[in-house]
């Protein structure tokens, strides 16, 4: 087994990511449909692991370099 810490980490359903991440539900089933977020399958019932989560969400992270941006042709 690669991580043994897989098994012992537990997993979360969907109403306590929404908690969490304060998403709305309906947000997050689009991301599974969609295949953007992580997720297992139990039995019919979406279960989220939240190191999987927090990967995840590291991965969502955009650098904003000041000096590019350029918004009504002022430089923030």
């Amino acid at each position: 087994m690669k991580n043994p810490d897989f098994m012992t980490e537990g997993l979360i359903d969907i109403r306590e990511l929404c908690r969490i991440l304060k998403f709305k539900d309906s947000y997050i089933y689009h991301l599974t449909h969609e295949k953007k977020i992580p997720y297992y399958k139990v039995n019919g019932h979406l279960r989220f692991r939240l190191s999987d989560i927090e990967e995840w969400l590291r991965s969502q992270f955009v650098k904003v370099e000041h000096n590019k941006i350029v918004e009504n042709n002022f430089k923030i």
